[in-house]
């Protein structure tokens, strides 16, 4: 499944990156609420898409670099 062509998701939902099912790196939950942005690099024209999933229990985010 290609993520950069979903829209962002508001709901909770559990998430499996390259195989593996996503786990928060702080507090092992695996819920998680998924975002899309474009990272604009300094000094560069290139915006790359970016996917952001956001811990529903602590908040940290974890975030995936489209790469193609």
């Amino acid at each position: 499944m290609n993520l950069f062509n979903l829209k962002s998701n508001e709901e909770p939902q559990t998430y499996i990156v390259k195989g593996k099912q996503l786990l928060c790196h702080h507090c092992s939950n695996d819920m998680f609420v998924l975002k899309y942005h474009t990272i604009h690099e300094a000094g560069s024209l290139i915006n790359q898409p970016a996917s952001c999933f956001i811990c529903t229990e602590c908040t940290h985010m974890h975030w995936f670099q489209a790469t193609e």
